[in-house]
C-alpha cells in the first residue's frame, strides 16, 4: 500500500512548475486588469484637479461677466430709506461704528440709484445721487477723523440731495405716501 505523502524527491522541479504554468497561461490566458490607484499627489489627481479648477474658473468668470438684474426702483428705495434712518438713529445715539455701516449701506443704494437714472435717461436725477453717495462716504470719512461735525455736515448734505430729487421726481397721493412721476 503507498501513501499519498511525497518525498523531495517526488516533488516537481521549478523548471517544471513553470512549464506547467506557461502550459496553462497558454491555454487558459489571465485577463490583463490594470488597476490605477489614485493616491493623493498622484499624475491621474492632478491631471483631474486641473479640469475641475479649469471648468470651476469658467463658471466662475461667467457668473462674474453676466450683468446682475437691475432691482425694482422702489425696493432701492426702501433700502436708502432704512440705511437713512439707521444713520439719522445711530448720529442720535452717538454710535460711530453704526453709523459707519449704515452710511457704508446707504452709499451702495445711491450707486444703485445712480445706476437706475442713468439707464432711465435721466441724468439730473443720477448726478444727484451721485452727489449723495459721495456725501454718505464722506460720513464715513469724518467719523475716521473722528470730526462729528463734518459727519453731521456730510448727512444734512445727503438729506438736501434727497429733498432736491424726490421735488424733481416725486409727488404725494391722496393717501400721504410718494408715487413716481415718471413710469419706468
Amino acid at each position: 500500500m503507498t501513501d499519498n505523502v511525497r518525498t523531495e524527491s517526488e516533488s516537481p522541479t521549478p523548471t517544471q512548475v513553470n512549464e506547467k504554468s506557461d502550459m496553462v497561461s497558454k491555454w487558459f490566458p489571465r485577463p490583463q486588469i490594470q488597476i490605477k490607484e489614485r493616491l493623493p499627489g498622484s499624475a491621474m489627481n492632478k491631471k483631474a484637479m486641473n479640469r475641475f479648477a479649469i471648468l470651476l474658473s469658467a463658471v466662475v468668470l461667467t457668473v462674474a461677466v453676466t450683468p446682475a438684474a437691475e432691482r425694482p426702483f422702489p425696493e432701492i428705495m426702501k433700502a436708502a430709506y432704512a440705511a437713512n434712518g439707521g444713520v439719522k438713529k445711530a448720529m442720535t445715539d452717538k454710535d460711530n461704528a453704526k453709523i459707519s455701516t449704515e452710511a457704508i449701506k446707504l452709499k451702495a443704494e445711491f450707486k444703485a440709484m445712480e445706476k437706475y437714472w442713468a439707464k432711465h435717461g435721466k441724468a439730473d436725477a443720477a448726478g444727484w445721487s451721485k452727489m449723495a453717495s459721495m456725501e454718505a462716504g464722506n460720513i464715513v470719512k469724518a467719523l475716521k477723523k473722528n470730526d462729528s461735525a463734518k459727519a453731521d455736515a456730510a448727512f444734512k448734505a445727503v438729506g438736501g440731495t434727497c429733498k432736491t430729487c424726490h421735488e424733481a421726481y416725486r409727488e404725494k397721493g391722496a393717501d400721504g405716501k410718494f408715487l413716481n412721476k415718471i413710469k419706468g
